[in-house]
């Protein structure tokens, strides 16, 4: 795939995929447990994707690789998230929801290589309502002197919506 934005560069991406999964009860394609892109600086993000129900077509673990400017013959692990999922029967409907997400960035510099030892993981868990809109997410850091960096319940409540006085979406 290549893109030509507007200051005329163009960006290639090379996109590989593995693990394709058909359901033939239900004669449907599932998708990829896994993705690739590559760019041209040799920068790889790859995507695990779920496929079993009911999480099918959802993120398991992304991660990007990149050349180290300490070490330029292997690539290193820049970051990792992690989606951790649930599900739950709300409103008498089955909703799958994500329930944390944890990021970790990995340290390095000119003269030290990547490394898990010098990493950072920043931890997000979300709440809903009784009708599967998000209503908090709380943003963790350990490293942080409170350990929370945020919480966003004022931000999404701003948005209204979600459930009436009936508990009907």
């Amino acid at each position: 795939l290549a893109v030509a934005p507007a200051n005329g560069v163009t960006s290639r991406s090379l996109f590989r995929f593995d693990g394709g999964y058909f359901d033939d009860q239900r004669r449907e394609f599932r998708g990829f447990r896994n993705a690739w892109r590559t760019d041209d600086y040799g920068n790889t993000t790859t995507t695990e994707f779920r496929q079993v129900e009911p999480f099918q077509g959802r993120l398991s673990k992304q991660w990007s690789t990149a050349r180290d400017p300490a070490v330029t013959a292997t690539p290193g692990r820049t970051n990792t998230v992690e989606y951790a999922w649930a599900s739950a029967t709300l409103s008498g409907r089955f909703l799958p929801y994500l329930a944390t997400r944890a990021t970790t960035t990995y340290g390095s510099a000119v003269d030290i290589p990547w490394n898990d030892t010098t990493s950072r993981t920043v931890t997000s868990s979300f709440t809903y309502d009784n009708c599967g809109n998000l209503t908090r997410e709380i943003v963790a850091d350990p490293s942080a002197p409170t350990g929370t960096l945020s919480d966003n319940a004022a931000v999404f409540a701003s948005y209204g919506g979600g459930c009436n006085a009936h508990r009907v979406c």
